[in-house]
């Protein structure tokens, strides 16, 4: 029941501000954060804009703090309860019926997106055509390239930042850790928009004057998604006995080589699972940086939205199968690596003892 009611309110608190959805396809169906973005782009109006990000805080802040609540009692239940015990990678997969929807509803989108990209209805008779793929590759490939360089940028830091973070909380129980992880978990409840309008008024003038570049974005981006790595590596490091670490003090071993040789091998799966959150998050991400991004540096999500308002939905469809073929392949390609590089110590462990 916890664990329901905690989905319940998380699926709220991601959807109350969701932007891009009501954008594309709301059409006249207006909503807060519409509004927001039309006060900003529209009127140029920060001061209306942020008394309308505060309707949407207020709820927010109140559903987060249940959900908080009530995600703390779940955890008293399951170690009061449970005697089992989940092994370090273990993973929960979709199977049977669950599978076949999943997937079929997923690929059915794509294939129809995609067959989108290749065709053009003239006077009511569909004809196979590249005039979309010849006017991305010719006049929107850099903005592919920067949002794959920001992603990258973003999955990389933002998993190893969370990783250190969850360290110094959950390991070495610093002072003030439960507050400290409750400003970590609070960005990704925000409004997209209100991080957002809150990142131009903080880094607006001297002496750290970041609008206009790409490290506001980036770490709009970083900070937006921290607290993904940072609940996966705690729920890591719960899972590794803290005689290890006594054993590998008494042996002589430093807090760094602590950190090198028994925490960072032992949340790999951690770093992965925030890798491809982050990496994929920084490509579809919308509402958080939309104010922060220049005509200079503008990223490909944002090229889609200026597509989908001019009507150009052929060229937009094969922006977004791009975004989507970039995105699975970056994350396949990286969960192969870390799978062949853990199948590849394990074997070598084994002759080894062999």
């Amino acid at each position: 029941k916890p664990v329901l009611l905690s989905c319940f309110l998380l699926s709220f608190i991601r959807s109350i501000a969701d932007f891009g959805t009501p954008v594309v396809i709301g059409g006249r169906f207006e909503t807060v954060s519409t509004e927001i973005y039309m006060q900003v782009i529209g009127y140029s109006r920060l001061d209306k804009s942020a008394a309308l990000n505060v309707l949407l805080l207020i709820p927010t802040i109140l559903v987060f703090i249940l959900y908080r609540y009530l995600m703390q009692k779940n955890e008293k239940v399951i170690s009061g309860n449970s005697n089992k015990t989940v092994e370090a990678g273990d993973t929960f997969r979709v199977r049977g019926l669950s599978a076949v929807i999943v997937w079929l509803g997923a690929g059915i989108f794509f294939v129809m997106m995609a067959l989108n990209s290749f065709s053009r209805n003239l006077r009511g008779k569909i004809t196979f055509t590249t005039m979309y793929l010849d006017a991305l590759l010719e006049r929107n490939m850099d903005t592919f390239i920067r949002s794959v360089e920001y992603a990258l940028i973003v999955a990389i830091v933002g998993s190893l930042i969370g990783i250190l973070l969850s360290y110094y909380i959950e390991r070495r129980k610093i002072k003030f850790g439960g507050v400290l992880d409750f400003i970590i978990t609070l960005p990704y409840m925000l409004p997209g928009s209100c991080f957002g309008i809150g990142y131009i008024l903080a880094f607006n003038h001297e002496p750290l004057k970041l609008t206009g570049t790409a490290v506001i974005v980036i770490l709009n981006m970083i900070y937006k998604q921290r607290s993904i790595t940072t609940k996966a590596s705690a729920s890591s490091l719960l899972q590794i006995s803290t005689e290890l670490d006594a054993a590998a003090r008494d042996l002589g071993a430093n807090k760094f080589l602590v950190m090198k040789d028994v925490i960072l091998p032992n949340v790999k799966q951690a770093f992965a699972t925030g890798f491809i959150n982050n990496f994929t998050s920084a490509m579809v991400t919308a509402g958080a940086v939309i104010f922060l991004v220049t005509p200079g540096q503008k990223i490909a999500v944002f090229t889609l939205f200026d597509c989908i308002n001019t009507g150009r939905y052929g060229e937009a469809s094969m922006i977004a199968t791009f975004i989507i073929v970039i995105t699975i392949s970056v994350n396949v390609l990286f969960s192969i690596i870390v799978a062949w590089k853990g199948k590849k110590k394990r074997v070598f462990r084994t002759e080894k003892h062999k």
